[in-house]
């Protein structure tokens, strides 16, 4: 593998430096994958390099699988290096963001950030981050508040926290929105198959996938959405489905908060690609849940699986926070 530094486009995170290198084609359109997470930035002699290759060295280290084609990630952590190679020119940019968001998050918990898996948005001057397992209704809800309000739409899935004089920021990352289409008709305002289609264009995955679709974060703003990289939380919301109950909102204090935040907390910065986070290191989780619980207000919604909806951007509508602890000027 061909190493150095070479001339290419410089991008920088809220907390590092890169400098994406190989066909022109491919970089800018990592470069746009990645906006407005990675934004243009000045060259920075310790920034990363990240190399697109168009052509496969040997045998395939990460094999096809589920319709995406074999690709080889190849690293030196010690020359701040990393190399991805795909022969598919849909999914190089894809894939070479993937590395590019693990190598952000292990910097972003060596700093301190909390890594929680849920979504980030904000609506109705309120920052909300919403978790729940699989299936809760996390991205139906995120993008039906950002949707019904006007709002602000930072992060789908994973989503980084970070504790500043008893404020917490929310950073998001430029990775796909995956949409149900079963989960359409419980959208508020209404979203249909071919409004999502003609949106999610650029997302290989979404052709391979018949019951999904996947939109960038970039192209979230044909639904009417405005993406941003961060915004200041006030709420964390659970989302629980429960066939047997009438939709209904909860705030959770003390021991309750704690434990529903521990339940969403990653125990790495990256939970898809180990091997890369092991050669990083690994940087622990050191930032505590309950100082969160201590700082912002918890909820718990739980929904029957249809037909929630309507009610939840209503309850969410008409939460009286409490006043954050300074001006709150990100949140829609």
């Amino acid at each position: 593998m061909v190493t150095g530094r070479r001339p290419g486009l410089d991008v920088r995170s809220a907390v590092a430096a890169y400098r994406l290198t190989g066909d022109a084609d491919a970089v800018h359109r990592l470069a746009a994958l990645a906006a407005p997470f990675f934004q243009p930035a000045a060259p920075d002699p310790t920034a990363w390099m990240v190399r697109l290759h168009d052509r496969l060295p040997g045998t395939p280290v990460v094999a096809a699988t589920g319709g995406e084609p074999a690709h080889v990630p190849e690293w030196s952590v010690p020359n701040r290096e990393m190399h991805v190679c795909c022969e598919d020119p849909a999914y190089l940019p894809l894939f070479a963001l993937r590395y590019l968001r693990t190598l952000d998050r292990a910097e972003a918990v060596r700093r301190g950030a909390l890594p929680v898996h849920g979504a980030a948005v904000g609506a109705r001057g309120r920052g909300l981050v919403l978790v729940g397992n699989k299936r809760a209704g996390k991205t139906t809800a995120a993008l039906s508040l950002v949707r019904s309000f006007g709002g602000v739409f930072v992060s789908n899935d994973d989503v980084l926290l970070w504790h500043r004089d008893r404020r917490w920021t929310a950073t998001g990352g430029p990775r796909s929105i995956g949409i149900r289409l079963s989960s359409l008709p419980d959208h508020v305002p209404p979203l249909t198959a071919a409004t999502l289609a003609e949106a999610a264009r650029a997302h290989p995955g979404s052709a391979s996938t018949p019951d999904k679709r996947f939109l960038l974060p970039n192209e979230a703003v044909d639904l009417g959405c405005e993406v941003r990289a961060n915004l200041t939380v006030d709420a964390v919301v659970e989302l629980r489905c429960d066939p047997a109950v009438v939709p209904n909102l909860r705030r959770l204090t003390g021991v309750d908060a704690v434990a529903l935040l521990d339940r969403y907390r990653e125990p790495a910065a990256d939970r898809r690609r180990p091997e890369l986070l092991a050669a990083l290191g690994d940087p622990p989780v050191t930032e505590a849940v309950a100082a969160l619980a201590g700082d912002v207000a918890c909820y718990q919604f739980v929904h029957p699986p249809h037909g929630w909806v309507s009610r939840f951007t209503a309850e969410i509508s008409a939460l009286a926070l409490p006043p954050a602890p300074g001006p709150n000027e990100v949140n829609r």
